[in-house]
């Protein structure tokens, strides 16, 4: 697996691996609890977020763009945060690029495929943008970035909010 083959080769500083992850868009803090519960993963990662509001966990960013250091991270995520960015998201992508020694994590919404689920993404977020996996791989190919991995996801979330739904992990160099 991805994480196990390439993540853990980073060390941290007392020798042990050590995975550095940004989550951009992440809210409460929710996906650093849960990445500290994988058992690969369990005591080897060093997470940190940012998000629009600030909470206890994420101080606050512009959304558009990373103060962070060049390569300073392993992995930088956005878990279903970048149709929210909508003209921001090349920009976005340009700083994970940027930021990123390794990796970038995106879970996306899909484009609708029906009227009905053009409609709930509208009444979700109505200044968005939603692409399909076809334009979401030639963003990613045009910006450099190489899909190692990528999978669907189970189309059903909060609120009954039925749509494709995607997670690519994209290599940075």
């Amino acid at each position: 697996n991805w994480a196990e083959a390439s993540l853990l080769q980073s060390t941290g500083g007392n020798g042990a691996p050590m995975v550095q992850w940004l989550d951009v868009g992440g809210g409460a803090g929710t996906l650093g609890r849960e990445l500290g519960r994988l058992p690969v993963l369990r005591g080897r990662v060093a997470y940190d977020c940012v998000d629009l509001v600030a909470s206890a966990a994420c101080p606050s960013y512009d959304g558009s763009t990373l103060a962070h250091e060049t390569a300073s991270r392993d992995v930088v995520s956005f878990v279903f945060v970048l149709h929210h960015a909508a003209d921001a998201t090349i920009g976005l992508l340009q700083h994970a690029k940027r930021v990123s020694r390794r990796y970038i994590v995106v879970v996306e919404d899909l484009r609708g495929e029906t009227e009905k689920q053009a409609k709930m993404q509208f009444g979700h977020e109505w200044k968005g943008q939603y692409r399909g996996d076809e334009e979401w791989r030639s963003l990613f190919k045009l910006l450099g970035l190489r899909v190692v991995h990528d999978t669907p996801i189970a189309q059903t979330c909060a609120w009954g909010f039925h749509v494709p739904r995607a997670l690519y992990v994209l290599a940075v160099s």
